[in-house]
């Protein structure tokens, strides 16, 4: 396979920089386009319709499995439980010896 590059370059001096082009490319867009507070409101209310019934869903069918006593669920429970209080533990640990608070 043959490859080949080249080198593309200005032969002519450019005499003026259109300043003006240069700025319109970095300015900053001062606008503020933030939504209003309704549509935050029902951004919120389609995102918890959303979450809560899967919650729910998840929730019962890991019941089920537990009640079942389904091995795998209950072995992952137990690590996921065991990893929560752990990273519990840590943080009231170096919490009060002051490890991530130097000043306390």
């Amino acid at each position: 396979m043959f490859f080949s590059h080249s080198l593309i370059y200005a032969s002519f001096p450019i005499e003026e920089i259109n300043e003006n082009a240069i700025n319109s490319f970095f300015s900053v867009d001062k606008n503020d386009d933030e939504p209003s507070l309704s549509i935050y409101i029902l951004r919120g209310v389609l995102f918890f319709s959303i979450l809560i019934p899967g919650l729910y869903f998840l929730f019962r069918s890991w019941w089920r499995a537990w009640q079942n006593q389904v091995k795998w669920v209950r072995i992952l429970t137990y690590v996921v439980l065991g990893i929560i209080s752990l990273v519990l533990l840590l943080s009231i640990f170096f919490g009060s010896v002051g490890l991530y608070n130097p000043g306390g």
